[in-house]
């Protein structure tokens, strides 16, 4: 792990996690694309890891 613990994309929390097949697990894959803010994120972490999407934490910011 590089570091990076997670993302908010368009108010929602992402948490980094390992992953066999990251790309094809990944939460953000339907919004991930070359040239997109979540593209470039998802180039900094590791091979082994994917972006999932936390409900708890998303909770927690918007004060649910």
């Amino acid at each position: 792990m590089n570091g990076l613990n997670g993302i908010i994309h368009n108010g929602k929390v992402y948490v980094i996690e390992s992953a066999e097949t990251p790309c094809i697990d990944c939460d953000l894959k339907q919004e991930c694309s070359h040239g997109m803010l979540v593209g470039r994120i998802c180039s900094v972490i590791d091979d082994g890891e994917r972006f999932r999407f936390s409900q708890s934490l998303t909770d927690k910011i918007n004060g649910k």
